[in-house]
């Protein structure tokens, strides 16, 4: 698309339009990551914290120190992975720094927006995790209240403000799940304007090829 531009010295035509793309594009960029930094702010909040029961027992699995899938694994996965394959396609195969620069905005964003979107929810909703009984580690003689059978975190012998407890209430909807889903479905609708999967010809391998990137979304949200 055309833009208007200050006058530059004399650069090679590739360099000049990398250079101009990245000015055109600066404010997308930084209200991008801006916004998503916003995130750090969002998540230190104290948030909404249900009431639970003591004999629930969809919350009383031990808490687990390691996960299957990491946070850095999930990074990898899920945003590395991605970066790298668009970055190889559209700059080795497709030659295109336009196609590299739309396609890792694009990303961007979808991780940015998913992010920002799966704390507000998980600070404002409060949902108990499967392991909260553990994180909480409920005082000597603690019983459900009467008549309801409700509790609050009042009974937790474990810090209030601790990232334990804080984390505990915060199940729903899962930073893992949404975060794969984000990064991977992208991967693989990318994957799939490049193999022109939906051009009615029929491609079985190509099919196969995006589907993966799916599967492995599902797997990491199972994890959980």
């Amino acid at each position: 698309p055309p833009y208007s531009f200050l006058p530059l010295p004399p650069l090679t035509p590739s360099f000049r339009f990398c250079l101009q793309l990245a000015i055109a594009y600066a404010p997308d960029w930084v209200l991008t990551l801006v916004l998503a930094g916003l995130l750090s702010i969002i998540n230190k909040a104290y948030g909404f914290r249900r009431e639970f029961s003591l004999t629930d027992t969809s919350i009383q699995h031990t808490f687990a120190t390691s996960e299957r899938v990491p946070v850095w694994l999930l990074v990898v996965t899920t945003v590395l992975v991605p970066i790298g394959l668009i970055a190889l396609i559209s700059l080795l195969a497709c030659r295109s720094a336009w196609d590299c620069h739309a396609g890792l905005l694009g990303l961007i964003l979808a991780h940015a927006l998913t992010v920002t979107a799966t704390t507000i929810i998980k600070v404002t909703v409060g949902r108990p995790r499967p392991d909260l009984i553990d994180r909480c580690q409920p005082k000597s003689g603690s019983m459900n209240a009467s008549p309801y059978g409700l509790v609050t975190d009042a009974i937790c012998t474990a810090a209030l403000d601790g990232s334990i407890l804080k984390d505990g209430f915060r199940s729903f909807p899962s930073g893992h799940a949404s975060t794969s889903f984000a990064g991977l479905t992208f991967l693989s609708l990318y994957l799939a304007g490049k193999m022109h999967l939906y051009d009615k010809r029929g491609h079985a391998a190509s099919a196969w090829l995006v589907f993966f990137p799916m599967i492995g979304a599902a797997l990491i949200a199972i994890s959980r």
